[in-house]
């Protein structure tokens, strides 16, 4: 049985896993019908929708049209750390680390950044080319054997036994 869609919200989703080498993660391509859909798809994802599409996947051989991309970003944690209550250790008189530093040249952290990078390449296309997808919230699409990703799109990376989420990105202009 499928969801009702509240009005406003997409009425067509087609839904691509393709899971990486070993299995304990994979990446989710969430890909609108409509090519101007991903302002209403961001609208209607939430844990309760994701989990309920995905439960919906079921395995086929997939011919899989996924752009290459290169996501590169930097985030400063220090802020982050500190309003978690790791304070004293970014204050110079402050921070505590016997026994890796001596009392003359005390330690303290200055700086906690973190990079991410994600590439999605012609070996991701492949190994994702046996993979499940779902024609969700209504509509058929004409062939359901292809995924082509050829216009804005949703994406995750998540760890499959915990189903959480270590990246979330979007494409807003897939360059095939």
């Amino acid at each position: 049985q499928m969801e009702e869609c509240p009005p406003g919200k997409p009425h067509d989703l087609q839904i691509l896993e393709a899971p990486y080498q070993g299995g304990d993660l994979s990446m989710i391509v969430l890909l609108p019908r409509r090519r101007d859909g991903l302002i209403n798809l961001e609208q209607s994802i939430s844990t309760h929708n994701l989990n309920s599409w995905l439960k919906r996947l079921r395995d086929q051989k997939v011919r899989v049209f996924v752009p290459r991309f290169t996501i590169t970003d930097s985030l400063s944690l220090g802020d982050s750390l500190q309003s978690l209550g790791m304070v004293n250790a970014f204050y110079p008189d402050k921070a505590d680390f016997t026994g890796m530093s001596s009392p003359k040249d005390p330690l303290f952290i200055d700086k906690v950044l973190q990079k991410t990078f994600i590439d999605i390449n012609e070996e991701g296309t492949e190994a994702a080319a046996v993979t499940g997808v779902f024609v969700a919230m209504g509509g058929i699409w004409k062939d359901p054997s292809v995924f082509r990703a050829d216009h804005p799109f949703i994406f995750f990376i998540r760890h499959k036994q915990t189903n959480c989420i270590l990246f979330m990105g979007r494409i807003t202009n897939p360059k095939n």
